[in-house]
């Protein structure tokens, strides 16, 4: 059972309900409260998070998403740390005029915060493949971006450019990246620098190749010896 606030105005009647984490990428809301200001002539909600990632350099998209039986929104009539460009840190606000923004509007409502990086990519990678990265348009326009590797915060390697014709860019891997965690791509503009979130480069072929390397030694000693002694190879098991 989760606990409900009541909202009484003359336009709004609402039940908002404890508002939704959704993390994403890494970063999330955390510590997420919420009030209805007690002043009749401004009469907004004060909503309070901490934005959680785990560096502070990574510039996030943050929403906060309306849901009702009506359907869904993002909040527009929202200031303060919300939009486009916020970094992480605590005791983030954000200020909702809920009365502009649902003008007669009575019912049942959920919140979440919504927390996207603006340089996405995924979890994880290969090394020797390509890293898809997706980048927000709020980062601006160049002929091509600088783009580097870095682990631990620490540059490591340059990589291709990323040119901005396109939000979406594949990256190379060099194949000598350490398979590690907590890499990051920085994206420059020749202005600013923004960072994704951390993923992971994996090694270029995976393990299972070992275990049927150990499931083939096995079967050819049984049919090496099987020719030696001149018998029938094995046939297939039988069920019973």
């Amino acid at each position: 059972m989760r606990d409900s606030i009541i909202v009484r105005s003359v336009f709004v009647s609402l039940i908002m309900l404890p508002l939704v984490l959704a993390p994403a990428w890494g970063q999330e809301a955390g510590n997420v409260n919420f009030a209805q200001s007690t002043d009749p002539s401004n009469r907004v909600y004060t909503i309070t998070y901490d934005l959680l990632a785990p560096y502070d350099n990574i510039a996030c998209q943050v929403q906060v998403k309306f849901t009702s039986s009506d359907g869904s929104f993002n909040l527009k009539k929202v200031t303060g740390d919300a939009g486009d460009l916020v970094y992480p840190g605590l005791k983030k606000t954000i200020i909702w005029n809920y009365v502009d923004e649902l003008v007669h509007f009575s019912g049942d409502i959920d919140l979440s915060i919504e927390v996207m990086p603006l340089v996405q990519v995924p979890a994880s990678v290969r090394r020797s493949k390509h890293l898809t990265i997706i980048l927000a348009t709020v980062a601006g326009a160049a002929e091509n971006y600088t783009t580097k590797l870095y682990l631990n915060t620490k540059e490591v390697a340059t990589l291709d450019a990323v040119g901005s014709e396109s939000r979406t860019a594949g990256i190379l891997i060099p194949k000598k990246t350490p398979v590690k965690k907590n890499y990051q791509i920085a994206i420059s503009n020749g202005e600013k620098v923004y960072f994704s979130n951390t993923f992971k480069v994996r090694p270029k072929i995976g393990y299972g190749w070992k275990a049927g390397v150990l499931l083939a030694i096995p079967a050819f000693i049984i049919i090496n010896k099987a020719i030696e002694d001149n018998k029938p190879l094995p046939g297939p098991p039988s069920h019973n």
